[in-house]
């Protein structure tokens, strides 16, 4: 399968998470794939300033359906089941989910030293910085989690094609 080809393919079968696609496909598409949420987003970072940062990956999160369909597409290609996919996705969200809440949760923790004034700080402090350790030794964890899982996924995508399965019909 040519570039343009694929690329037109993975655009067509955008939404179609059945079936299969080459590895042509797939590795043609991806750079398309990649760059589509990416462009989503950058637009939204310029013209939509207004947004919190939640509300622009939310609005960026359709852009990766044509990535997620071709993959789901090439594992069913390599022989491997779709829900392979599940764990390097989850990882991805909570990854994303634990950097938000990080940002929220230490600039409400800033506030709320600054305001308490010193004891009271003092002991806020005490108490909230060892939860912000807490959130971004989890958030280590799930992106080490995630490294391995998409290091897997990425793997799967490098294997040849699997024959389709035929199964003989019996006759009575």
């Amino acid at each position: 399968m040519r570039p343009k080809q694929a690329i037109a393919t993975g655009f067509v079968r955008s939404f179609q998470f059945s079936g299969r696609a080459s590895r042509a496909e797939y590795w043609w598409f991806l750079p398309v794939g990649l760059a589509l949420p990416a462009a989503v987003l950058a637009g939204l970072w310029l013209w939509a300033s207004g947004l919190s940062l939640p509300a622009r990956l939310a609005l960026a999160a359709p852009a990766l359906l044509p990535l997620a369909a071709v993959t789901i597409r090439r594992l069913i290609d390599t022989g491997h089941r779709a829900e392979e996919m599940h764990p390097s996705t989850g990882a991805l969200v909570l990854f994303l989910s634990g950097l938000l809440a990080f940002e929220g949760f230490s600039t409400w923790a800033d506030a709320a030293i600054e305001a308490a004034g010193s004891p009271g700080g003092f002991f806020l402090a005490l108490v909230l910085m060892p939860l912000l350790l807490a959130l971004l030794a989890g958030i280590g964890l799930v992106f080490f989690y995630g490294a391995v899982t998409g290091a897997s996924l990425f793997g799967h995508m490098l294997l040849p094609s699997h024959p389709i399965q035929t199964h003989p019909v019996p006759t009575a």
